[in-house]
């Protein structure tokens, strides 16, 4: 169910738009495979058993953990009874690229509800994404988010839609994410976005209390937190876009931050590599779109940024039925 997520595989995709020509996504970027975290993941679950649907979950960071030198080894180990049955929805994964809040995301997983005419939608970082709760600066958890932390990111957020898919409640959700938590915080740092997913399954997949949950509205209730602290000035800039509107968008410390990691000029034309030098020497973004077709169909959508539309790496993931 979950293997293809383990894939060390991502690639980021580059287009070009204007007024009156439709985006066009080239799969340009290729990323290597040599992640400083290594993931090891074991899944199992018998069903039918007399008590309900065993779900056994073993997962093994190793690599160089904060505040470290050298590679170490961590893992976490949970097991959860599940109700048997299952859960009446069908969990279906959509690879089209997405951008909503001013936020690109890898993926969306689309919850359709048995006897409603409404389908919920999960957001899925993934490499080269933006993270609105990462700490500039930070070896592990910085403003882009890194192969290695999209990996955990989508394969504890796939092991929660499985609990979910099997009857698990909010319960169950959160001894599982309490499970992983340390594997997050050491390895990772991303505790923020782990909560944000965490909302996310439980919000769309678990109670259906709404159809999507916001992630600029997320960080909003959690701006205080990053009042005066450097490392979240880019937070403090996304917020300020998002509160103005009509459009969010990205502050240039996510494109500065994409600079630095690779050399993005051979996934570019020279006009957009032009561009792209002119917005970071520039420090502003001077145009900013988003458009959304709904719930029903695939987004479209992109953020303009001075003739360049980056729209979102895509990672291995997973299909559930």
């Amino acid at each position: 169910v979950l293997g293809g997520m383990l894939k060390k595989s991502a690639q980021c995709c580059w287009g070009s738009t204007s007024a009156t020509e439709s985006l066009t996504v080239l799969p340009v970027l290729g990323h290597s495979s040599n992640h400083s975290v290594q993931h090891r993941f074991r899944f199992n679950r018998v069903e039918n058993s007399q008590d309900g649907t065993d779900f056994h979950f073993n997962w093994t960071e190793s690599g160089v953990a904060y505040g470290d030198t050298a590679e170490s080894s961590s893992t976490a180990k949970i097991s959860l009874q599940l109700p048997n049955g299952g859960v009446s929805q069908d969990f279906t994964v959509d690879f089209s690229p997405t951008v909503r809040w001013g936020i690109n995301f890898a993926a969306i997983v689309k919850v359709k509800r048995s006897g409603s005419q409404s389908t919920g939608i999960i957001y899925i970082p993934g490499t080269r994404t933006y993270d609105p709760t990462g700490r500039s600066g930070d070896t592990h958890a910085s403003e882009r988010i890194g192969a290695s932390c999209a990996n955990a990111q989508t394969l504890l957020t796939a092991a929660s839609l499985v609990v979910a898919q099997h009857g698990g409640n909010s319960v169950a959700i959160d001894r599982l994410h309490a499970a992983c938590q340390h594997l997050i915080e050491r390895y990772h740092g991303r505790m923020a976005l782990m909560e944000y997913m965490r909302q996310q399954v439980i919000a769309v997949a678990v109670d259906a209390s709404c159809d999507e949950v916001s992630f600029a509205e997320f960080v909003a209730s959690r701006i205080g937190q990053y009042k005066g602290d450097v490392r979240h000035e880019h937070t403090r800039k996304y917020h300020m876009s998002y509160v103005a509107g009509p459009t969010a968008q990205p502050p240039v410390e996510f494109f500065e931050k994409i600079a630095a990691k690779e050399d993005v000029q051979q996934s570019m034309s020279a006009a957009q590599h032009r561009a792209f030098v002119d917005l970071l020497s520039r420090k502003s973004l001077t145009d900013s779109r988003e458009v959304d077709r709904g719930h029903g169909d695939c987004f479209v959508s992109s953020i303009v940024v001075v003739g360049i539309v980056l729209t979102t790496g895509v990672i291995a993931f997973f299909t559930l039925t």
